[in-house]
């Protein structure tokens, strides 16, 4: 019997399916892969960095409506940026539940335990099939100009399911690349999003065992332009008892400046029969921004379950006087990245965001506690478990920018269950997942004070205590680059100019430069 490993993979507008030693000749299908004889080995899905590099679509910053790139390469051979390429291997073996998720499982950890595709071998990789969302043919060129491909896709059982940047949303064969179904919620594209066209991912739900017919289980999905839908897993159809039509409309709580200003970009969260839901909000529009509560929605009905806001909206509520009367204007402070799950404990961790405006706090004093934090919610209510902030009192558009990965590690001999959370200053913290106390030492530094008129600085901020910091927090002037030694010589006399104290250079009217950017996300 030949060794056929099966591969599917998304590479930004096209889905790319791969062989590994396979002859061309050979039947790739899946019902083919299934009928293989057990010398397969286990699925995996692994990372492809790309040999076949045509052009990187660049774009700084996360959901912040920072954009500082205005040019999307939608053909075969683009790359996704660093988020990367995902690849999914079918085989006999095959797990129901393998990457059914958008950080591979529920709790994000990004890591599948299989050793199929190495360094050794990676090289042997060749295009199986090929398949074209037809964004590129069917949109004008100054709409994808406001778009950007950032998909992961998810492998349900014999579905490679994934969204484009404008919610088309398609399953196809991971044997063919065949498209087995797609469904196009036909957004309006006549404006540009802050944060851009972009559909990170979509989210299943499996319905009861015995449980059969229309819907038993689904796929869901968000939109640019505030649905909520959902889709019959078998062929992609509205699920006509969902909300109106399969669909529910969201209301952001307020009216937007345009309708850019708020939008949804990463996956939904699925827990038991419910579906949660975060936000993207644009920065630095107004100080009274839309609220960045995270939503929670039966996920049978569509019926509105609960909303939790990362900005205390009681007066009564322990972390108000954290934000002074900023409490009743300030918005943002929203979950844009995705949300991590533990089933067994019926929670959801969130990572929040900067409260608005970014980069000036005089108006919301104080730490503006469960901002810039990861937070543990209970499931089943919204009730805050437990919550650790990571910014205090932001200035510098630090968002949270990566889904909480859940971890189990060893420490002092014993297995423990944590909560691992990046952030956009290069450093690395880890909390028990039970108490949100640190697993690993955690520690307040000074750090530098003298802001603009009317501001409140923290004097502190939290820096793992073991952990190494990832990358430098300045640039000096021996780093400075230019084509003549006239530019380097400018740029040199720029850098010593401006302040530059680490990663906490509170804005001022002087001239900072910032290490690391609060766009790298």
């Amino acid at each position: 019997m030949s060794e056929t490993r099966k591969i599917a993979a998304i590479l930004v507008s096209d889905m790319v399916g791969y062989n590994l030693l396979a002859g061309a000749d050979e039947d790739r299908t899946l019902s083919r892969i299934r009928g293989l004889s057990s010398d397969l080995i286990d699925p995996v899905i692994v990372v492809h960095h790309g040999r076949i590099v045509k052009h990187t679509a660049a774009r700084e910053g996360g959901d912040d409506g920072d954009i500082r790139h205005g040019n999307l390469d939608m053909g075969i051979s683009t790359l996704c940026r660093a988020a990367g390429l995902l690849l999914a291997l079918l085989s006999l073996a095959a797990q129901a539940s393998a990457a059914e998720y958008y950080g591979y499982d529920p709790g994000g950890s990004r890591f599948a335990p299989l050793d199929q595709i190495t360094p050794g071998n990676v090289d042997q990789l060749a295009p199986a099939w090929t398949y074209h969302t037809r964004d590129l043919e069917s949109r004008a060129p100054d709409v994808l100009k406001r778009s950007t491909f950032e998909v992961t896709p998810i492998l349900v059982g014999d579905k490679l399911v994934a969204c484009t940047p404008f919610n088309a949303v398609v399953a196809v064969d991971p044997g063919t690349g065949h498209e087995l179904w797609r469904y196009d919620p036909e957004i309006k594209t006549d404006y540009r999003p802050a944060n851009w066209f972009t559909c990170r991912g979509v989210a299943v739900w499996h319905g009861p065992a015995g449980m059969a017919g229309p819907c038993a289980e689904r796929i869901l999905t968000a939109t640019a332009d505030l649905r909520l839908i959902a889709l019959d897993l078998k062929d992609g159809k509205p699920c006509p008892d969902f909300g109106q039509d399969g669909a529910v409309r969201i209301d952001p709580g307020t009216p937007l400046i345009w309708p850019g200003e708020f939008q949804f970009t990463s996956p939904p969260a699925v827990i038991g029969d419910l579906v949660g839901l975060g936000s993207a909000i644009a920065d630095n529009q107004r100080v009274d921004a839309p609220r960045g509560a995270v939503r929670a929605f039966d996920v049978r009905t569509g019926a509105p379950r609960w909303r939790w806001d990362p900005v205390p909206e009681r007066a009564d509520d322990p972390d108000a006087a954290s934000w002074g009367d900023g409490r009743r204007t300030t918005g943002a402070a929203n979950v844009w990245a995705p949300i991590a799950i533990d089933e067994a404990r019926g929670l959801v961790f969130l990572p929040t965001t900067s409260p608005s405006p970014d980069f000036y706090g005089g108006l919301r004093p104080g730490d503006n506690r469960r901002a810039d934090s990861v937070v543990a919610l209970k499931a089943e209510t919204g009730a805050v478990l437990w919550s650790y902030q990571l910014v205090h009192h932001d200035l510098w558009d630090y968002d949270i920018p990566a889904q909480p990965s859940l971890a189990t590690i060893t420490l002092d001999g014993k297995a423990r269950d944590v909560v691992i959370q990046g952030t956009k200053q290069g450093l690395v913290f880890v909390f028990d997942r039970d108490t949100g106390l640190p697993a690993l030492p955690i520690e307040e530094r000074p750090t530098p004070q003298g802001g603009i008129a009317g501001e409140v600085l923290s004097p502190t901020q939290p820096f793992p205590a073991d952990l190494p910091l990832l990358g430098p927090d300045r640039i000096t002037p021996e780093q400075a680059w230019g084509l003549t030694p006239w530019d380097r010589g400018a740029c040199a006399r720029a850098i010593s100019s401006a302040r530059s104290e680490g990663r906490f250079t509170p804005p001022s009217h002087r001239a900072r430069s910032r290490s690391p950017s609060p766009a790298a996300a």
